[in-house]
């Protein structure tokens, strides 16, 4: 991802992701009960998790390089077989609309 060699949008992405995660996580509390079974909530989900991920990993790795640590969180959210599924799902689904299946 090109815009992640940026240092400076970097450091923004770092601070939303820190400044986000407790509201975040108390919105999905709050809303968890009307979330439909469905990819497009489970992609909310996917992104709360990431935000709580990333959140952890920086506080672990204080240090380490914003793009780095972007890269391996993200590694670690795409590697989750439910994740993967949901993707799946969502670009066979958006191929099926190109074809007219």
């Amino acid at each position: 991802m090109k815009w992640t060699n940026d240092p400076k949008i970097m450091v923004a992405f770092d601070a939303w992701m820190e400044s986000q995660n407790e509201t975040l996580r108390d919105f999905l509390r709050e809303i968890e009960m009307y979330l439909p079974r469905n990819d497009t909530s489970m992609l909310l989900v996917t992104f709360a998790k990431f935000n709580w991920l990333y959140n952890q990993h920086r506080a672990q790795y204080f240090d380490e390089d914003l793009t780095l640590s972007f890269h391996r969180v993200l590694n670690t959210v795409m590697g989750d077989e439910q994740t993967r599924a949901m993707f799946g799902r969502m670009a066979t689904m958006a191929a099926g609309k190109v074809v007219g299946v």
